[in-house]
C-alpha cells in the first residue's frame, strides 16, 4: 500500500517561501531598470541617428516615451510605472533644458517644461497601481493552485490506497455474495401459497447449492414426525419417526440445526442423518417440523454449508407460514374467488334464515339449482373463462338482493330468490341460460360445448325442512348429468 511523503520541517515550509520570494524581487528589480534603460536608449538612439534637427521628440505627439511609460508598469506594476514614468519625465526633461542653454532644471516653470513629465510620471504610477492589484491577486491565485494541487495529490494518494484495500476485501467475500444473491433469486419459488409445491422446492434448492444428495422434510405431529417430501437415491426413508431421544427431536427442543458432531454418542439417533434443522411457524414460534440432510460429499460438510441448511429451514418455516394463514383464511370466507359465490357452508345457513322468514311473514321464496355441464372436462384456463361468462350472465339477470351459493361438486351452483314466486324464477333461470349461451357462443369454440342445466324449487306451507327446497332444485339441475 503506498504512503504519502513525509511533511517538510516547519522552519524549512517558512524559509523557502520568504527566499524565493527575496529571488524574485532582486530579479524583478533587475529586469525593469535593464527593460526601461533599454527602451529609452533605443528610442534615444533613432532619435540621434534619425531626427537629429528634434532632438528628444519634443514637437512629437503622442510622444515616444509613451511606449516605455505604458508597457513597463503593464508588465511589472507599480515599482516598474513609477520607475518608467519618472526616467521618462527626467529624460524629456533633460532635453528640454538643453534647448535653453544657460537655464537650470530647478528655474524653469510652466505647464510646457513640466505638464508632459508630469503626466509620464502620474500615468506610469497609476498603471502600475492597477496592474500591481491584479498581480497580487494572480500570485494569491497562484498559491491557492499550488495548494489544492498538493491537496488533490494527496487525495489521489489516499484513493489508490483505499483503492486497493477496497480490492482486497471484496475478492475475499465475492464468492459468498455470488452464492447468497443467487440464492436468493431461487428462493423466491418458495414463495407458494400451496403447501404441497414447498417442500420438493426447498430439497431442490438444498440439492442445487449445497449439493446435498439426500435430504427430506418431516412435519411434527403430536409427538412423531411424519414424512412430508424427500428427494435423492436409494430406498425412501420411513414414513414416520417416534421422537425420542434422537437428532431430530433434540433439532425441535432447542430450536437450532443439529448435526452428526452432536450425535455420534447417541443411540437412539436416526440412521443416516447429518444434519436436522428446525422448520419453524414464523408467526407462532412453534415448530412444523424438520429439514433432514443425509447424504452429501464429505468435503461440503462444513460450518458454512450448516447455516446454509439452517438458513433454507427458516425460509421453508416462512413459505409453511404463509401457505396455512392462506388456506386458513380461505376456510373461513363466505365467498368464491372466481364469481363470488357464497360456500356451501354458508349455504345451509342462509337457506334456513331465508325459510324461516318465508314461514313466518307467509312470503314466496324459490330456489333455483344450476349445473355447468362440461366444465370438467375441460382446461383449467377455459373453465375460468366459463365461469366468468356464467358471472357475467348472473349479474345481468338476477337483483342485488338473490343470493348465489356453491354446491358441493364441481360445476354446481344453488341461487336463493327472495321475494320470488316459481313462476317468476323460471322467468330468471330462463334469461340467464340464454346471457350465458350468448357469450360462450361470441368466446368461441371451447366455450360454446358448455351448457347450463336448471332445476327449480318453490316454498309451500307443505314443505317441513329446507333441505327439501335444495334438494328439489339440485335434481332438476343434474337429473341430466353426463
Amino acid at each position: 500500500m503506498s504512503q504519502a511523503p513525509a511533511a517538510p520541517p516547519a522552519e524549512m515550509a517558512l524559509d523557502a517561501p520568504m527566499e524565493s520570494a527575496a529571488r524574485k524581487v532582486g530579479q524583478g528589480s533587475f529586469f525593469v531598470i535593464t527593460e526601461i534603460i533599454l527602451g529609452l536608449g533605443a528610442i534615444t538612439l533613432v532619435n540621434f541617428l534619425l531626427f537629429q534637427d528634434n532632438l528628444g521628440f519634443l514637437n512629437v505627439a503622442p510622444h515616444p516615451y509613451w511606449l516605455v511609460v505604458l508597457l513597463i508598469p503593464i508588465r511589472y506594476g507599480l515599482v516598474g510605472g513609477i520607475v518608467a514614468g519618472a526616467s521618462s519625465a527626467l529624460l524629456h526633461m533633460t532635453f528640454q533644458s538643453m534647448q535653453i542653454p544657460g537655464v537650470s532644471i530647478l528655474e524653469m516653470s510652466g505647464y510646457q517644461f513640466w505638464g508632459l513629465p508630469l503626466f509620464f510620471l502620474l500615468t506610469g504610477t497609476v498603471l502600475g497601481e492597477v496592474r500591481q492589484s491584479q498581480l497580487m491577486r494572480e500570485k494569491r491565485l497562484t498559491v491557492e493552485y499550488a495548494d489544492l494541487s498538493d491537496m488533490h495529490e494527496r487525495l489521489q494518494q489516499q484513493y489508490r490506497a483505499l483503492s486497493d484495500a477496497k480490492e482486497e476485501v471484496d475478492s475475499r467475500i465475492v464468492s459468498q455474495e455470488q452464492t447468497l444473491s443467487t440464492l436468493y433469486e431461487s428462493a423466491q419459488a418458495l414463495r407458494s401459497l400451496e403447501e404441497k409445491q414447498i417442500y420438493p422446492s426447498v430439497l431442490e434448492l438444498l440439492r442445487k447449492y449445497v449439493h446435498v444428495r439426500r435430504s427430506s422434510i418431516y412435519l411434527y405431529q403430536e409427538g412423531r414426525f411424519i414424512l412430508a417430501a424427500w428427494i435423492g437415491e436409494g430406498a425412501p426413508p420411513p414414513d414416520e419417526y417416534a421422537a425420542g431421544d434422537n437428532m431430530m427431536t433434540r433439532a425441535v427442543r432447542l430450536g437450532k440445526a443439529q448435526t452428526l458432531n452432536s450425535e455420534l454418542f447417541s443411540e437412539h439417533r436416526p440412521e443416516g442423518l447429518l444434519i436436522s434443522a428446525p422448520v419453524n411457524d414464523i408467526v407462532t414460534g412453534r415448530v412444523f417440523g424438520v429439514l433432514n440432510v443425509e447424504d452429501m460429499p464429505f468435503l461440503k460438510f462444513n460450518p458454512g454449508n450448516i447455516k446454509l441448511v439452517s438458513l433454507l429451514a427458516d425460509w421453508c418455516g416462512s413459505s409453511l407460514s404463509s401457505a396455512r394463514l392462506h388456506q386458513e383464511t380461505r376456510a373461513k370466507l363466505i365467498t368464491d374467488e372466481i364469481i363470488h359465490a357464497y360456500t356451501p357452508e354458508y349455504l345451509r345457513t342462509r337457506l334456513n334464515e331465508e325459510y324461516l322468514r318465508a314461514q313466518r311473514y307467509k312470503l314466496p321464496l324459490s330456489v333455483v339449482g344450476l349445473r355447468l355441464q362440461g366444465l370438467d372436462k375441460l382446461k383449467r384456463e377455459v373453465r375460468e373463462d366459463a365461469l366468468l361468462a356464467f358471472s357475467l350472465a348472473l349479474k345481468a339477470k338476477i337483483r342485488a338482493m338473490d343470493l348465489l351459493f356453491l354446491r358441493d361438486h364441481d360445476g354446481g351452483f344453488a341461487l336463493i330468490l327472495p321475494n320470488t314466486t316459481q313462476e317468476d324464477a323460471k322467468t330468471v333461470a330462463t334469461n340467464i341460460l340464454k346471457k350465458f349461451e350468448s357469450l360462450t357462443e361470441a368466446s368461441g369454440s371451447n366455450l360454446s360445448r358448455v351448457r347450463i342445466r336448471a332445476g327449480i324449487a318453490g316454498y309451500s306451507d307443505a314443505l317441513k325442512d329446507p333441505g327439501t327446497l335444495l334438494e328439489t332444485a339440485a335434481k332438476g339441475a343434474d337429473h341430466d348429468r353426463s
